[in-house]
């Protein structure tokens, strides 16, 4: 969104996207501040009698509490009671005035032009009140309410500090961020992937010797090692592209799409175990043989087929066959894995942190993945994860 475009529609959704993001520990931090400063007040109108200021310090702290955790929804109680009080004879709180300071500061945060607004309106309302009030409360004070309005104003600068001090720290974080993002691929493609192309072409360099000298078993052997090389170096350079794309804009990285062949993804996993004595059942949907997304979501989803068949040679039973399903269901793929634990597994010791990370890229791509033991010795992983963004409201 271009910081210049004023639609109604593009500053209501900024307006909400500041909300999400508010600095809630600094709101609450204010809260407790405040507070402390209400209770003290409420205890010194309860010594003098005044119940009617005490149970207004008890309304304006829920209020307080209600702007630190819901800021779009306390502005509104806070500015009421501000209003309210303000030209009431009844006494309140010292401490009224910074909650009421606060809520500008939230408004300031949210959009400086609400600030401005509620500050004149506000301003309005007051100079209203007292003329209609004017046999009931003192007639309005010019410097006072100049000084208001100013402190107000003040409030709302504040806010917005708050909010593009905020934005440049991310701004600073995510530039950092990609600076790792690209070092990492730079030492993936220099020492990785070219390591991995040098012990490629020294297996084809052996299997044509093999192939020469006509023993077939040996060739087969090399094949089997080539082709996982390969994989291996297929999941480098998606690793790779998958840095890559982390470091540039969200508009780039959306338009950046990859299409994964899922069915013969999993195959070629499948006939790499069945080498090893594991064998079993896969199905995959008519909608799923052929997956287009961005990179994020293919690299997430073709990391979890390799860990997923990495792990069954490593802790299941080559006795009884695993399953493993894939669908989409209309925007949503949807993968289910069950293979049985092995008494005696091949490795022994697991970090588990393969489907950890599995894990946290589908929940990044706003997908779900949970793991754990099922009924007996079965081992299961249910996932699923929308192929595409939620679509936005347009401008």
């Amino acid at each position: 969104m271009a910081c210049c475009d004023l639609r109604p529609s593009s500053f209501v959704s900024a307006v909400r996207e500041r909300a999400h993001h508010m600095p809630s520990m600094l709101l609450r931090g204010v809260a407790i501040l405040w507070t402390v400063m209400l209770v003290l007040d409420a205890c010194r109108f309860v010594g003098e009698g005044r119940w009617i200021s005490c149970c207004l310090a008890g309304v304006e702290i829920a209020c307080l509490w209600l702007l630190a955790n819901r800021p779009l929804a306390g502005v509104a109680p806070v500015a009421i009671l501000w209003c309210v009080f303000l030209v009431s004879p009844i006494p309140v709180p010292p401490a009224f005035g910074y909650v009421g300071l606060t809520a500008v500061g939230v408004l300031g945060y949210l959009g400086m032009p609400l600030a401005v607004v509620f500050t004149f309106v506000f301003v309005a309302a007051d100079y209203v009140s007292h003329l209609l009030m004017a046999d009931f409360v003192p007639p309005l004070a010019i410097m006072p309410m100049l000084t208001l309005c100013a402190n107000m104003l003040l409030a709302g600068v504040i806010g917005c500090i708050v909010r593009i001090v905020r934005r440049n720290m991310r701004e600073r974080d995510r530039w950092r961020m990609q600076q790792q993002h690209m070092a990492v691929a730079a030492r993936l493609h220099d020492e990785a992937c070219n390591d991995l192309v040098y012990a490629l072409l020294t297996l084809r360099h052996s299997q044509v010797e093999t192939a020469n000298a006509n023993d077939d078993e040996e060739y087969e052997r090399l094949a089997q090692v080539s082709a996982a090389v390969e994989d291996a170096l297929a999941s480098v350079r998606s690793g790779i592209l998958l840095l890559h794309a982390s470091g540039d804009g969200d508009e780039l990285r959306a338009e950046r799409r990859r299409t994964l062949p899922v069915h013969t993804a999993i195959e070629r996993q499948h006939s790499r175990v069945r080498e090893l004595g594991f064998d079993g059942l896969t199905s995959v949907g008519d909608g799923a043989r052929f997956v287009t997304s961005g990179t994020d979501r293919i690299a997430a989803l073709d990391g979890l087929i390799h860990e997923l068949f990495g792990n069954l040679v490593k802790y299941a039973d080559a006795a009884h066959p695993f399953v493993c399903s894939v669908d989409v269901q209309g925007d949503t793929l949807y993968l289910s894995w069950c293979n049985t634990r092995a008494a005696q597994p091949n490795v022994t010791a697991s970090s588990g942190s393969g489907i950890a990370g599995c894990r946290r890229l589908f929940e990044q791509c706003g997908g779900a993945l949970a793991a754990g033991a099922g009924d007996g010795a079965l081992w299961c992983v249910e996932a699923s994860m929308p192929l595409h963004d939620a679509p936005t409201m347009s401008d």
